[in-house]
């Protein structure tokens, strides 16, 4: 599967006005007669991107091991010996412990300073990194007067945070203090998928039943798809139960909750084998997709 456009969208928690701040930014489209937002285009760095994946998995790899290690003092109690060992700890003669001030731990950066010192142009580049760093791509930001902020044309979660990221900088070295990122989240993931063989369309349209397919508007047949995901859930849950505390949170029905939890993937299967996949805000949801399509492919392969 191959990601071609990846849209999020974030919140500057401030007023902005578009009228005279446009003035400031390079590379920037604003004619509020057309469309009433600033369109600017945000050039990425290849080795500022791999250097954020990077922090990212050690990030992720650092959190399992501590969980094992506490995993593993709980189930086990230590020997004496393993006492002696352990860091910070001094088993007396006595039967007392007594603990001793550790070192401390590295220094770890959070995501923010490590996507700020991506964005900083200072220091010098290894040898090595030079032609990497040449390497540019270009995420299209739309800013709007009430503080959201659209982040489109990439394929990378990662450089669309770093877009952010450098707006947010910029508009702080223009003396607004108050601005801060927040809710970020992935609205739309644009995937093409090959199932490697080619497709009666007919075929696939009497196997699976909710399917929109007319040959003479379109070359393909159209289905659309609800999935649901267990990590969205918990988060939804867990917002509005904190958004209840607030006097001025009014009660949402349970249809707007259910609609709120639920993405619509769109596929278009194309007898070609390609399936353009649109309106997912996950990878997850996109694969799920493709298993529960694939049953009805198989059925419907062409034995030409």
């Amino acid at each position: 599967m191959s990601v071609h456009n990846i849209s999020m969208n974030a919140t500057l928690c401030s007023s902005l006005n578009l009228d005279s701040l446009y003035r400031h930014f390079a590379n920037c489209i604003y004619n509020p007669r057309e469309f009433k937002c600033m369109r600017i285009d945000v050039p990425v760095s290849t080795r500022s991107i791999s250097k954020y994946v990077r922090f990212v998995q050690q990030k992720g790899g650092r959190q399992t091991g501590e969980t094992q290690t506490g995993e593993k003092q709980t189930g086990e109690k230590p020997t004496g010996e393993e006492q002696k060992g352990s860091e910070g700890v001094i088993p007396p003669s006595d039967g007392t412990s007594v603990v001793t001030p550790s070192a401390p731990p590295p220094d770890v950066a959070t995501t923010c300073q490590v996507v700020e010192a991506t964005t900083s142009q200072g220091g010098g580049n290894p040898p090595e990194e030079h032609t990497e760093a040449n390497e540019k791509v270009i995420i299209n930001v739309s800013i709007f007067a009430n503080g959201k902020i659209i982040c489109t044309g990439n394929n990378s979660i990662e450089a669309c945070k770093i877009a952010m990221k450098k707006i947010e900088r910029k508009l702080k070295q223009l003396n607004f203090k108050n601005i801060s990122i927040k809710n970020v989240t992935i609205t739309n993931i644009l995937a093409v998928y090959n199932v490697g063989f080619s497709i009666v369309l007919p075929l696939f349209a009497q196997y699976y039943k909710s399917v929109d397919y007319d040959p003479n508007v379109f070359p393909a047949c159209k289905v659309k798809i609800a999935l649901t995901s267990d990590s969205e859930r918990d988060t939804s849950e867990a917002s509005e139960q904190a958004e209840g505390n607030f006097a001025w949170s009014t009660p949402r029905s349970t249809a707007e909750r259910s609609r709120s939890k639920v993405d619509v993937v769109s596929a278009s299967i194309f007898s070609t084998g390609n399936i353009t996949l649109t309106g997912g805000k996950s990878y997850q949801n996109l694969q799920r997709c493709i298993d529960i399509l694939y049953p009805y492919l198989i059925k419907s392969k062409s034995q030409h």
